[in-house]
């Protein structure tokens, strides 16, 4: 895997690349493993937003992503917004299928509740009050402690540090 990745990247790149660029050149590709792209799979992930139970998954790596990312982030952001965190979370699970971890998809979907009008409606309030995209406040309708959670809320900071002692964590 090393040798295939060095070999791609004088192929690719005029200069080293960056770290991330490399260990991402040292998984094994999409093809070999037998997963979609990620585009692809963003894809499929936006065509089942409406109903994921019912859905045929081409694989279980979609059907992750598409979870971690969250069906009602998909269904109600922009793609701007929800790619960037489909295409984290499909890389992450690309590392673990490429680590052995094998996926698959629960009998049982359950849908998480994000269709609550007062809470939806504190988003769009909040988002219109700070002029910013209602996706990004995406991170209020996980559970209070979740790596997801944290990790989007972060990322709305990077993006905006005014809001770091104005938002609930």
């Amino acid at each position: 895997q090393l040798a295939k990745a060095l070999h791609t990247c004088k192929l690719t790149f005029a200069w080293p690349p960056a770290i991330a660029e490399f260990i991402t050149m040292l998984l094994p590709s999409p093809a070999e493993m037998g997963v979609p792209t990620a585009a692809a799979a963003y894809q499929q992930a936006c065509q089942c937003r409406q109903d994921p139970r019912t859905f045929a998954w081409s694989h279980p790596i979609v059907y992750h992503a598409a979870r971690e990312t969250g069906f009602w982030r998909l269904q109600h952001g922009s793609e701007k917004n929800v790619w960037p965190a489909f295409e984290m979370s499909y890389r992450a699970l690309m590392q673990r299928i490429a680590a052995g971890e094998t996926l698959s998809i629960p009998d049982q979907i359950l849908l998480e509740d994000k269709q609550s009008l007062s809470q939806s409606q504190r988003i769009q309030e909040l988002s219109d009050q700070l002029n910013i995209d209602a996706g990004e406040f995406y991170y209020l309708t996980q559970p209070a402690n979740s790596p997801l959670r944290q990790r989007l809320r972060q990322k709305l900071v990077a993006q905006h540090p005014e809001l770091e002692s104005n938002f609930p964590t």
